[in-house]
């Protein structure tokens, strides 16, 4: 559901305890859905973490979404939800 604050598209389905949308089967190596929707934006699996520019794990909206390092990931973010 696409939420008009903030622009986030929150997945609907199944969530992990981490509050990550999971899908029922894997989808571009991933059940995670941040990480098959990241993959299908990019045309190739995720190579490093998927980042949530928004800090909002169950969001799909592509635009919010960005490849990064594990480096990357503990240096920049607030909180260690992103996967």
């Amino acid at each position: 559901m696409a939420n008009e604050t903030n622009g986030c598209i929150e997945f609907e389905g199944t969530r992990s305890r981490q509050g990550y949308g999971v899908l029922p089967k894997p989808v571009h190596g991933s059940r995670l859905a941040h990480r098959a929707v990241l993959a299908a934006k990019l045309g190739r699996p995720v190579e490093g973490v998927s980042r949530h520019t928004c800090d909002n794990p169950p969001c799909v909206n592509p635009d919010h979404l960005i490849e990064g390092t594990q480096a990357c990931l503990l240096y920049t973010s607030p909180s260690p939800r992103d996967s």
